[in-house]
Parts: structure tokens; sequence; C-alpha cells
């Protein structure tokens, strides 16, 4: 099956035409389960096993902090729609536990916010295990502040100036003389791993930041503290309370405000990507549930989740400014 018919966004974006484009290599679509009902598939009583096919069986999936409430969604949208499969859903565990998981074989799914790293590819070619990553979601790395801060804009240079301790208080750049306030999400979480690695490029924090213990904690934390800029997902960028800085690449270059449309394109300098590992001769049900994620239904829920869906084609139409509401 080929493709998907593009998610319509409210307000702004609507189906595209353009061609679709495959999703998968595993040769199964969304509608698998009307085929098994077609060709007379019964259930199972609980002293059978259950056959290992794309919409039956039993797998454990690991999932990092970051991924974690949006699989669990995925994983009660699949059960609901094929009721043999049986997906179990490990306690929390770091990207690099997840990835261990995976290659142990404690996994069938590992589901990260960022991309395998070399010593994890190395792992597996030296344990002649075969992985493959698909791309679910993409997500902004958002840098907020409280709303009544005057600054709107920084440049990535500037953040890493912050958080260097070289900027300390915000008429550096051209606010007021209250002092800086950093605050980090974990620093074991893929989206403060990311943020490091985006920004810092090698170098260490050497500015005292507050590190909460969730991204809402970051959220909760900045929009209450004068002075503060924290780290958080696109999906609380606009909290109450808060205002996302337009951020660029470089200086000279454009500011670009965090949302969907940027992220999408590329004009946002801050983004990641959340994966799903699996091995590739693992169980057919691992395959179908990666399938179903990268289906139109699963990729309904990414963009529930306030993440840029990736597997399917999207559009994007902006409302003209002439246009009016009443």
């Amino acid at each position: 099956m080929l493709g998907h018919a593009p998610i319509s966004f409210t307000h702004f974006v609507l189906p595209g035409a353009g061609r679709p484009r495959p999703v998968s290599s595993l040769g199964i679509g969304v509608l698998l389960f009307a085929a098994c009902v077609a060709s007379g598939c019964t259930s199972r009583s609980g002293t059978q096993p259950v056959e290992d096919t794309e919409t039956s069986g039993r797998i454990s999936i690991a999932a990092a902090p970051d991924a974690r409430a949006l699989i669990a969604q995925e994983i009660r949208a699949f059960a609901t729609t094929y009721p043999e499969a049986r997906l179990e859903l490990r306690t929390p565990e770091s990207s690099g536990q997840v990835v261990s998981a995976l290659l142990a074989g404690r996994a069938e799914v590992a589901a990260a916010g960022r991309e395998l790293e070399d010593e994890e590819r190395n792992m597996a070619r030296q344990a002649g295990i075969e992985v493959v990553g698909h791309r679910i979601a993409q997500d902004a790395i958002c840098v907020v502040v409280p709303a009544a801060n005057p600054v709107r804009n920084l440049t990535v240079g500037e953040l890493k100036r912050i958080w260097l301790g070289q900027a300390r208080r915000w008429s550096a750049f051209g606010g007021t003389e209250t002092d800086i306030v950093p605050v980090l999400p974990p620093l074991a979480s893929d989206l403060a791993r990311a943020f490091a690695q985006r920004v810092m490029d090698g170098e260490r924090m050497l500015a005292p930041s507050i590190v909460e213990a969730s991204d809402s904690a970051v959220a909760e934390r900045v929009a209450a503290t004068p002075g503060a800029i924290g780290v958080v997902p696109l999906a609380l960028a606009a909290g109450d309370g808060l205002r996302a800085l337009r951020l660029a690449a470089l200086e000279g270059l454009d500011y670009v405000d965090p949302d969907m449309e940027s992220v999408h394109g590329g004009q946002y300098p801050l983004t990641r990507f959340m994966n799903l590992f699996i091995r590739t001769r693992g169980p057919r049900l691992a395959g179908g549930f990666v399938t179903f994620v990268s289906s139109q239904p699963g990729q309904q829920i990414v963009l529930a989740s306030g993440r840029v869906p990736t597997a399917v084609p999207l559009r994007f139409v902006r409302r003209s400014p002439m246009l009016g509401s009443h």
C-alpha cells in the first residue's frame, strides 16, 4: 500500500495534492484487521499461544521518558484495533537503557527522542544484530522565558554564551538588568542531550542551572521565575506565563518562531526526531506496530501530542491577514 492521505491540520494545514509515498517497507497497511476478519481469523483461547503476525503475538516495548506518553497512546490505539496483540510497555528507562534492552533481546521495540549513537551501532554490529530506525515524529527544542521578559530574539551562539556563564544578565541582549536563571529538564533526558549537542557543541555548561524533574516542571519554573530561561518541547512552549524566543542559527540570519511549519520546513534551527528502533530479525508484530505508528491513525496521535508527523504528507496553508474573524 502506497502512502496515506495527508493529515488535515485544523486552521493551518489542509490536505495536499502531491504523490503519496511509502511509509514502510514492512508490507502491511492500516487495514490489516479488516483483511484478517475477511480471511476468517478467529480469536484464540487464553491457553493457546498467539501466532506472531503483524497484528498478533506478544512483544515488549521500551520507551525513553521523552517518548513514553506518546508510545503509550499508540499502544492503546493499536491494541484496540488488533485485540490479539499483547504489547507490554516497560518501566521508564533512559534512552541508553532502552537501546540496550533492544540489543539484549529484553525488548522488541525501542522508542527514543534521538538517533543511535556510534557506540550503540558498533555494539549491534559486533553482536551481529541489524537494527532499523523509523522516524515517527519531529519536535522543536524550544527556549522559553517569562512572558514579561522584553527580549524576543536570540541566536544559537547567544544561547551558548548564557550556558557558558559568559552572559549573566538580560541587559546583554537588550533586556533589563535582571539576572539570567537557566533552567533545564533532567540531564539524562533526550531533550537535554539534544540541547547540549546542538547548542554547546561539545563544550561544558558552566552556568549554574536549575535542573527540574520533568519538562512540565521546567515550564512551571520558568513562568514563575523572573529572569528564567528554560528548554521545553514544542507542546509546552505556549503555556501560561511563557513566551518562546525566536531563534536564529547565526548572527545575521532570520529569527524564526518555533511552530509546526517551521519545524517541518527546517527553518527553525533546533529540532530533533523521535524514533522507533527494531531488530530486522525480530518478531513480525514489532514491524506491525511500527507500520501502525507510521500510518494515518498513528500519525494523528503524533499530531495530537504536539509534535510534527513525519511519515505522512503534510501541506501547510497560511490564512490571509485580510481574512478577519467575526
